[in-house]
């Protein structure tokens, strides 16, 4: 555990942090499977929600931008043998 006051305030702004990043992985991910399993009633919809999710875990550095690309880039593989 932390002793200093700053230690203490980089501690709970790490686990903030850590279950925001966690959030926005989880939705990532549901969103991906979605579109993946063809669950989805609209799968022109759920492609473009799941790469906008993919865009903006990139945008706050929860992953990286090539695994964004390759992510991305499944996706809509995976949306053109679909139709």
């Amino acid at each position: 555990m932390p002793v200093k006051k700053h230690a203490k305030k980089a501690l709970k702004v790490d686990i903030r942090r850590a279950g925001e990043n966690a959030s926005s992985r989880n939705s990532m991910k549901a969103a991906i499977k979605a579109v993946n399993s063809g669950e989805a009633k609209d799968h022109k919809i759920a492609l473009v929600k799941a790469q906008s999710l993919v865009d903006k875990a990139v945008k706050n550095h929860v992953i990286h931008k090539n695994k964004a690309a390759r992510l991305n880039s499944r996706l809509a593989k995976a949306q053109s043998s679909q139709k």
